[in-house]
Parts: C-alpha cells; sequence; structure tokens
C-alpha cells in the first residue's frame, strides 16, 4: 500500500488533498476504506475524488477529498 506521499498509480498525480481529523486505527483491524469520484473535467484529465475510511464500529477516521491528474501510459 502506498504511503501518504507516494503516488497511487504510475499514471495518477495527486494535486492536492484535504483531509479532516480522523481518530485511531488499531494495527491488524478490518476496516472499510471507499473512494468515490466526485467530478470530472471534461478539457483535461482531472479528476476530484472523495475518499474516506470506516472502522468497523461505524466511527469515520478519515474523510477527505482530493484532485488528481492522470495521464496516458501508452
Amino acid at each position: 500500500m502506498p504511503g501518504a506521499t507516494e503516488p497511487r498509480s504510475p499514471a495518477t498525480a495527486e494535486l492536492t488533498r484535504t483531509v479532516g481529523p480522523g481518530g485511531p486505527v488499531p494495527p491488524r483491524r478490518r476496516d472499510h476504506g471507499a473512494v468515490e469520484v466526485v467530478g470530472a473535467r471534461e478539457d483535461k484529465p482531472i479528476t476530484t475524488v472523495r475518499t474516506s475510511v470506516t472502522r468497523g464500529d461505524g466511527t469515520v477516521v478519515l474523510d477527505g477529498t482530493a484532485v488528481c491528474y492522470t495521464m496516458s501510459l501508452g
């Protein structure tokens, strides 16, 4: 799994990220992560995604957005 500053794929560059305060996540837990595309520019390959991680007890431990630029590898 990539770290906070590593690219998510070789063809995507994260332009901005906004993340709200979260909570602790103990090691070796099975939690739910989600990424949803909430916007896409028609003139450029730029998308806005909503990201979240929710613990098994329903507590949201990460909630934010990211703006990404995606380029072709071919």
